[in-house]
């Protein structure tokens, strides 16, 4: 199960850390699975336990992806972005900032539940 809401206010990469992401990129989520891409997500390309997630980045790029972050250099029609730990501290605070974005509406629709209840 997927909870995002309706819309979702984009944000800049480079305001998350400029000394990774030297590009202003909008986007409105944080994707590590290229089939569950979404338009507008910035896609993190990373090492799993069979596969890279950069042998995913058409498939990111054709469901919409706007910019990519990888441990390695990518090559690709879309900004991308490296760090060697696309997943550490970096990714994960886009990803505690995307689900901030998720979770302040539905927070919102339960107080209101609640007071007309």
């Amino acid at each position: 199960m997927q909870i995002k809401p309706l819309s979702i206010e984009p944000k800049l990469l480079s305001d998350f850390d400029p000394a990774i992401f030297t590009e202003s990129v909008s986007i409105t989520g944080v994707c590590i699975n290229a089939q569950r891409v979404e338009p507008g997500d910035l896609f993190i390309a990373c090492p799993g336990q069979n596969f890279h997630g950069k042998d995913f980045i058409s498939q990111a790029i054709a469901n919409g992806a706007v910019a990519v972050l990888s441990d390695v250099k990518i090559d690709c029609s879309i900004p991308s972005f490296t760090h060697k730990q696309p997943r550490a501290a970096r990714a994960r605070g886009l990803m505690l900032q995307s689900a901030s974005d998720v979770l302040e509406p539905l927070r919102d629709t339960r107080l209101m539940q609640g007071a007309t209840n």
